[in-house]
C-alpha cells in the first residue's frame, strides 16, 4: 500500500494523506481525511484488510460510451463555436 499527498507542500502540511493499493488487478485509492501519517497508515491498512476479506465490495460503475460524448460534444460546439460545423466531419474520420 502506498501513502501519498496530492499537494506539493511539505510533508508537515495540513492536507490529507491518500492511500493506493491493488487487489486482483483493481486499483483502490481514497483519501484518509487526516494529515496524521500514522493514523492514515492505519486507515489505509484497515481498508485493504476489508477488501481482502470481502467485507468491502467495490461497486462497478458503468462507463460511458464514447459515442454519447461525441454526440454531446458536437451539439455543444454547434451552439457555442463558429467552427462547430467542421467538428462532425473531423470526428467521423
Amino acid at each position: 500500500m502506498t501513502l501519498y499527498k496530492r499537494c506539493r507542500c511539505s510533508e508537515s502540511c495540513t492536507h490529507s494523506w491518500w492511500y493506493r493499493f491493488e487487489c486482483n488487478g483493481r486499483e483502490f485509492r481514497a483519501s484518509t481525511r487526516t494529515a496524521n501519517r500514522t493514523l492514515a497508515d492505519q486507515i489505509g491498512a484497515r481498508q485493504k484488510v476489508e477488501v481482502l476479506t470481502g467485507q468491502q465490495v467495490p461497486v462497478a460503475g458503468r462507463s460511458g460510451r464514447l459515442s454519447r460524448h461525441v454526440q454531446a460534444y458536437t451539439e455543444w460546439t454547434q451552439v457555442r463555436n463558429r467552427t462547430g460545423g467542421k467538428d462532425p466531419a473531423v470526428l467521423a474520420r
